[in-house]
């Protein structure tokens, strides 16, 4: 009965009703905390319920994974390693996939605990957007720029299947 919404220029996740009316803002709990969100994007539950927010920012908390409890309290760094301009992640069966718009890998694995497993994919991807499960198992990566970007499906285990062109600019 709830909308989260990532704002990237208020730094917080903003909780909306079904109508889009403002319910208050919803991590971190108290409002705007530069020192653990700032510059934020992508945003995913666990399947315990907590909220796991890409943070690219500055300070201290710059390339995180920040993890929140069901009322936007601030719990930990979920994510550190390799993290470089986060921008989605993505639960599977056994792994979190994380899609980071710079830096290389652009999409890598993580355990459920936040711990680094390794590179999902060795193909080159510009700009890592949205990261997608289809229902077959196979993973589609939004690519916003560069001049093969488009959407790239991969299967399970990070092959690069095929690459639907003729749209560029995906987030």
């Amino acid at each position: 009965s709830r909308v989260l919404v990532s704002d990237q220029i208020s730094d917080v996740v903003q909780e909306y009703d079904t109508n889009g009316i403002f319910v208050r803002t919803y991590a971190p709990a108290g409002g705007v905390n530069n020192s653990i969100l700032d510059n934020i994007r992508g945003i995913c539950f666990t399947p315990e319920g907590n909220l796991l927010v890409c943070n690219a920012g500055t300070g201290t908390s710059v390339n995180t994974i920040q993890q929140f409890d069901t009322g936007g309290v601030f719990v930990n760094t979920f994510m550190s390693v390799n993290v470089n301009s986060p921008f989605s992640l993505l639960y599977r069966a056994g792994d979190i996939l994380l899609g980071n718009s710079s830096g290389n890998p652009k999409v890598n694995k993580y355990d459920f605990s936040g711990a680094y497993i390794n590179p999902f994919t060795s193909a080159t991807l510009n700009f890592v957007q949205q990261t997608l499960l289809n229902t077959d198992g196979t993973v589609m990566v939004c690519e916003f720029s560069g001049s093969a970007s488009g959407l790239k499906q991969f299967d399970s285990t990070g092959n690069l299947i095929t690459t639907f062109t003729g749209v560029t600019g995906l987030r």
